[in-house]
C-alpha cells in the first residue's frame, strides 16, 4: 500500500510528543473522531497527529490511544492555519484554522482490506468541519495534484536533478516544473470552479514549493555528491529569487509550506555566517568560554541580515531553539522582548519557557522509567555492565542528547516500540551525552520516555564513541542474550524491520 503524502513527512527533523488530553487552553483547535472495525491484534491502536511547531520548522507528534468504542481526541494551540497530517496506518492531510472543531471517521476495515487498492484515494477516511467548502477543496487539490505529481519517479526524478545537476540548470528544472504546477492549477480552478480563497492558497503553496527547492539544492546537492558542506557554495546569483520581497510577507503562513521556506532560508543565513569573517571571532569566544557572546554573534548577523515579518519570525526562532536545546544560561543572557516587535511571539517564547523550567524544577516521569547513575568509566560498559545488570535479555541501546533534533524525532517511534515489545525479553537502554543532568531529565520527562536511562560522563562516552566509530548521533545498538554486540549500527525505531529483529532474537 502506498503511503500518503509520505514526501511532506521528509521534513521532519525535531519531533516532541504530548498528550491528547491537553486542557484549559483558550481558542484551541479540536479534532476528534472514531476509527471503526479496528481489529489488528498486533498494531498499537494508537493515532497521530503532526503539527508545525511555531518557529522551528519542524514537527512536533501527539499520540493518541484510541479507546475501546473506538474514539480518539487532540486538542492543540495554534497560532496559525496550516495543513495537519494525521497517521493512522497511512498518513493523510487536513486543513485547519486555529480554533477549528474537525471530525474525522477512519474506516480500518477498508484501510486493512488488502484486495481494495487504495493509492492517495483517502477512501478509508471522511472529513468534516468548520470551514468545510475550503477543507473540500483543500483534500481534492491535494489529492488530486499527488496522483498526477508526486509518484515515486517524480521524486526520483527531483533527487536526480538535485545530484547531477548544475545550479544554473537545477535552477531552470525547477522553473520549468513550476509551470507545469501552475498550468495545472489553472486548468483545475477553471474546471472546478474554485473559490477566492483556495486559488490564494493554491497559487502560494506552489510559489513557496519552488522556493524550498531552490534552496534545498545549497545542502543536498553536496549532500548527494558527498562534498565538503563547507566548502561547496552558490554565486551569489543563485539567490536572485529572494529579491522579490512576495516572500517576506505573514499573509503567506495561511500555507503550512511557509514553514519549510522560512526554516530554509533561516538556515541559509546560518550558513552564509559561517562564511563570514564572524566564524573566526565565534572560535575565539568558543575557546575563552565566552559561549553567549559567541552565540550573540549569530544573532546580530540574523538582525542585520532580514528584515520586516521574517526578522520577528527569524529572532523568535532563534531563542526558541535556545530553549529547545536548553541552553538557558545564553537564553537568559540574550534574550531581550524588544528585540521581536510582537506581542504574540514573546508571549509564546515566555511560555515555552517557563514550562520548561517548571519540568526541570518539578519533572514527572513515566511510571516504567528507571534513571541510573553512570555505569563505570571503563571501555567494557557495553560488554560487561550492561550485560551483567540485564541478564539474559536482548539490550537495545540508544545513545542520544537532548539537544540532538533527529534523536528526539526517533522518541515517538522508541516509545512505541516499546510498547509493542512488552512481555518480550527485550531492555531499551538510552545513553545520554553532552548534557547537564537537568536538561536530560527535563527532556526523559517531557518526551514521556520509559526504558532504562544512564547520563555518560565525557570520559565514558568518548571512550565508546572511539571504540564503535561513533561520529554522530543518533546511534543504535543491539546486544543479544549472550551479551555480544550484534549490529553497533542498528536501525532506529521508526524503521519497520526492527520489531521483528528484535522478536526474534528474544525468543532465543
Amino acid at each position: 500500500m502506498k503511503p500518503i503524502y509520505s514526501v511532506i513527512l521528509v521534513c521532519i527533523l525535531i519531533i516532541g510528543i504530548s498528550s491528547c488530553n491537553q486542557t484549559d487552553a483558550v481558542n484551541k483547535t479540536i479534532i476528534e473522531g472514531i476509527v471503526t472495525e479496528f481489529d489488528d491484534s498486533y498494531d498499537l491502536p494508537v493515532i497521530e497527529l503532526y503539527e508545525y511547531m511555531p518557529f522551528n520548522g519542524e514537527w512536533e507528534t501527539h499520540s493518541c490511544f484510541i479507546g475501546s468504542d473506538g474514539a480518539f481526541r487532540f486538542e492543540f494551540e495554534q497560532l496559525y492555519p496550516l495543513g495537519i497530517l494525521i497517521k493512522f496506518k497511512e498518513l493523510f492531510s487536513v486543513y485547519a484554522q486555529p480554533g477549528d472543531s474537525i471530525y474525522l471517521n477512519v474506516d480500518a476495515g477498508l484501510l486493512n482490506d488488502t484486495s481494495n487498492t487504495i493509492g492517495y484515494e483517502n477512501k478509508y477516511i471522511q472529513i468534516k468541519g468548520e470551514n468545510q467548502k475550503f477543507q473540500d477543496e483543500y483534500q481534492d487539490f491535494m489529492l488530486a495534484f499527488s496522483v498526477k505529481y508526486r509518484s515515486r519517479d517524480d521524486h526520483l526524478a527531483l533527487r536526480e536533478a538535485q545530484k547531477d545537476l548544475d545550479h544554473s540548470a537545477y535552477a531552470d528544472y525547477i522553473k520549468s516544473r513550476s509551470s507545469r504546477y501552475q498550468a495545472f492549477l489553472e486548468d483545475y480552478v477553471k474546471t472546478y470552479r474554485s473559490s477566492r480563497e483556495f486559488r490564494v492558497w493554491a497559487d502560494n503553496w506552489l510559489y513557496l514549493n519552488e522556493l524550498d527547492d531552490l534552496f534545498r539544492y545549497a545542502w543536498l546537492h553536496p549532500t548527494y555528491n558527498k562534498l565538503d558542506k563547507a566548502a561547496f557554495s552558490l554565486p551569489a546569483g543563485y539567490y536572485d529569487f529572494l529579491k522579490d520581497e512576495r516572500h517576506n510577507d505573514e499573509e503567506l503562513l495561511v500555507s503550512q509550506q511557509y514553514r519549510s521556506f522560512l526554516h530554509e532560508l533561516y538556515m541559509h543565513l546560518y550558513r552564509e555566517f559561517w562564511r563570514s569573517e564572524l566564524r573566526n571571532q565565534y572560535a575565539t569566544f568558543i575557546k575563552a568560554g565566552k559561549k553567549a557572546e559567541a552565540i550573540d554573534l549569530r544573532l546580530r548577523h540574523l538582525i542585520e541580515n532580514s528584515s520586516g515579518f521574517e526578522q520577528d519570525y527569524f529572532v523568535a526562532k532563534f531563542f526558541s531553539t535556545l530553549i529547545l536545546w536548553k541552553s538557558f544560561e545564553e537564553y537568559e543572557a540574550l534574550y531581550d522582548p524588544s528585540l521581536i516587535r510582537r506581542d504574540d511571539y514573546n508571549r509564546i517564547l515566555q511560555k515555552e519557557y517557563t514550562e520548561l523550567q517548571e519540568l526541570i524544577a518539578k519533572p514527572v516521569f513515566a511510571e516504567d522509567l528507571n534513571l541510573h547513575d553512570s555505569i563505570i568509566p571503563e571501555e567494557d560498559l557495553v560488554f560487561q555492565a550492561l550485560p551483567k545488570k540485564y541478564p539474559n535479555k536482548v539490550i537495545y541501546v540508544d545513545f542520544w542528547a537532548p539537544w540532538c533534533g533527529p534523536c528526539i524525532a526517533e522518541m515517538p517511534h522508541s516509545v512505541k516500540l516499546q510498547k509493542k515489545l512488552t512481555g518480550k525479553d527485550v531492555v531499551f537502554v538510552f545513553l545520554a551525552n553532552s548534557c547537564s543532568e537537568e536538561s536530560w531529565k527535563a527532556t526523559i520527562a517531557q518526551k514521556k520516555l520509559s526504558g532504562e536511562h544512564y547520563l555518560l560522563d565525557d570520559k565514558e562516552y568518548a571512550l565508546l564513541a572511539d571504540k564503535f566509530n561513533i561520529a554522530g548521533i543518533p546511534r543504535y545498538m543491539i546486544i543479544d542474550k549472550k551479551g555480544r554486540v550484534i549490529d553497533n549500527n542498528a536501525p532506529r525505531p521508526g524503521e519497520e524491520n526492527l520489531v521483528e529483529l528484535l522478536e526474534t532474537l528474544s525468543a532465543k
